[in-house]
C-alpha cells in the first residue's frame, strides 16, 4: 500500500487564486506530495487535535535527486491541542527519487487534521 498523494495546488505569480480543498493526514501509512516542476512547495498542515510530542515529519530525499538530503528530515513536535503549521520546502532536500516527498505521522488516533501543498 502506498502512502495517500495530497494534490498541489499550482499559483501563479502575481494573481490571486481560491485555496484549494485540504487533504485529509494519514496516520497509517503517511501522506506524499508529488513534486512536479517546482523548486519550492509551501505546505500548510491544519492539527484540529493533537497531544504532547505527537509528530509531523518530512523525510530527507535521496541523493539523487535531493542534493540537499543529507541535511536530514524537517520534524515538527507538538505540544497539543490544535495547531495552524506552515513549512516551505525545498525539493532539494526533500524529493526522494521517487518523484514524491514524504510525511510521516504517529499513529495514534488523537493526531487529525488537514494538509494543503502549493506548488511556489
Amino acid at each position: 500500500m502506498t502512502e495517500s498523494t495530497l494534490v498541489q495546488n499550482d499559483r501563479q505569480a502575481g494573481s490571486f487564486a481560491e485555496i484549494g480543498t485540504p487533504d485529509t493526514i494519514e496516520t497509517t501509512l503517511g501522506n506524499r506530495i508529488l513534486v512536479g516542476p517546482h523548486q519550492k512547495i509551501l505546505l500548510l498542515v491544519h492539527l484540529s487535535a493533537s497531544t504532547s510530542n505527537d509528530t509531523v515529519k518530512v523525510l530527507a530525499g535521496a541523493n539523487p535527486p535531493a542534493f540537499r538530503g543529507g541535511i536530514g528530515d524537517c520534524i515538527y513536535t507538538s505540544t497539543g491541542g490544535a495547531k495552524e503549521l506552515y513549512m516551505l520546502m525545498e525539493t532539494a532536500r526533500f524529493a526522494d527519487d521517487d518523484g514524491y516527498i514524504h510525511l510521516t505521522f504517529p499513529t495514534h488516533v488523537s493526531l487529525a487534521g488537514t494538509l494543503e501543498a502549493y506548488g511556489l
